[in-house]
């Protein structure tokens, strides 16, 4: 563990906490003292009366009353600690996967207390809880910013598409087609570009006057076409054509993306010149991007 559970009180705690999957250590460490009562900075106080020669994993696992192996499969760190599973792409490697709040309603299932949110590592794909219908948030804010997508079946099907091109094109490739294709599609749709959908997610949405609220319901309407995008750019066979010499393969890559993305309304005039270098602009960063898959395969 790291240096903030380096405590030397080796005696259970009253009430044991059972560790979330994928919970950061910061957050169980906050949830085993609001449920003890016992402020974090006094929990991890050393004890000058009652020494350990136990390892911080050891300790933790005598405090919260858990046992070390629960510890290991439920928390990444403790993992790192006990040097198990390192892949470079798994939460304790560092590389897609970030510290976000887990869904409300599969804490509130798992853990019994719909007060005490949970902080865990998530993939950087994973953005609609499947099992509860929820968008989450993008990085830690609070759980009560996660809103139900149910009606709305086109985003589930949409994160599960976007988990299989992840599985299929690597999670390096997946994630720079999905910052930068988000980028383009922002673009895009700002020009009519299959708007109707979109304009329909955010009506079914009804979009609060809160900035973050606001701005996680546009993330959700977009998403269907943002891993439409992923779909289109992460594919070798696609991205040959838009990386072409040849005008005419752009041109028919450039076909091929709007047959999939269409320009709904024309009162905005479509220059289809800047149109090709932004798709072979955002067709070299994915390139990029691909070849990082390919070294971590090797």
């Amino acid at each position: 563990m790291s240096t903030a559970t380096a405590f030397r009180i080796v005696r259970p705690l009253p009430r044991s906490v059972p560790p979330f999957p994928g919970e950061t250590e910061k957050s169980y460490l906050h949830r085993l003292s609001r449920i003890n009562q016992v402020p974090v900075p006094r929990l991890l106080d050393p004890s000058h009366w009652l020494g350990s020669g136990w390892d911080e994993l050891d300790r933790l696992s005598l405090v919260s009353g858990q046992p070390r192996d629960r510890l290991i499969a439920a928390m990444p760190e403790a993992r790192r600690r006990a040097n198990e599973s390192l892949h470079p792409y798994a939460p304790e490697g560092g590389r897609g996967f970030k510290p976000r709040q887990a869904c409300r309603r599969c804490v509130a299932a798992r853990t019994g207390n719909r007060d005490l949110p949970v902080t865990a590592w998530m993939s950087a794909a994973h953005h609609v809880c499947l099992r509860h219908q929820l968008w989450l948030t993008i990085h830690t804010e609070p759980a009560r910013y996660q809103f139900d997508v149910s009606g709305l079946p086109e985003i589930a099907r949409a994160q599960r598409r976007h988990y299989r091109l992840m599985r299929r094109r690597g999670p390096v490739t997946v994630a720079g087609c999905y910052t930068y294709g988000g980028k383009l599609w922002r673009y895009l749709s700002g020009r009519h570009y299959h708007v109707s959908g979109r304009n329909r997610r955010l009506e079914h949405l009804q979009l609060a006057d809160d900035y973050h609220e606001r701005l996680l319901a546009l993330q959700a309407a977009d998403y269907p076409e943002v891993v439409e995008i992923i779909s289109i750019f992460s594919s070798p066979h696609l991205r040959r054509f838009a990386l072409s010499r040849d005008s005419r393969d752009l041109d028919e890559f450039r076909c091929e993306f709007q047959r999939r993305l269409p320009q709904e309304e024309s009162r905005t005039p479509l220059d289809l010149s800047r149109l090709n270098r932004q798709l072979k602009s955002l067709a070299e960063q994915i390139e990029i991007c691909a070849r990082h898959d390919v070294k971590e395969e090797r």
